[in-house]
């Protein structure tokens, strides 16, 4: 009975780091326009003159005024933004935010499987 609390556990561990990374997002180096980020469709993330970092979901523009959308309580809700405001503009990085995801987990396996193997007694040749 023991092991198996001590086997759950470590299953309930794996499982929280993989949602805790799932969510997970790497944005690129490179400072851009929000002509560009308007034009990505993709997740944005800006840096304000005041260091503060705000997180949209996209940006897009209507009448030469630009709005992010982030959800809010489970809606969608549109931010005006403030252009003077603006320090840096960064949008997501694809192919990074895959291999960072792929990553998180196939290094919880490993985890999962030292800790099985090692609270299972080694492993047993025949």
């Amino acid at each position: 009975m023991r092991t198996l609390k001590v086997h759950l556990k470590v299953v309930a561990l794996f499982f929280s780091v993989l949602i805790l990374f799932q969510g997970c997002t790497v944005y690129k180096n490179q400072n851009i326009s929000l002509d560009q980020a308007a034009a990505a469709k993709d997740k944005v993330k800006i840096v304000t003159k005041n260091n503060q970092t705000v997180k949209y979901l996209n940006i897009t523009k209507i009448n030469q005024e630009y709005f992010g959308f982030k959800k809010v309580h489970g809606d969608l809700t549109k931010i005006p933004i403030q252009k003077e405001d603006i320090e840096m503009v960064r949008i997501k990085d694809k192919p990074m935010s895959a291999v960072v995801g792929i990553l998180t987990f196939l290094g919880g396996l490993i985890v999962v499987a030292t800790v099985g193997v090692l609270i299972g007694g080694g492993l047993h040749v025949m």
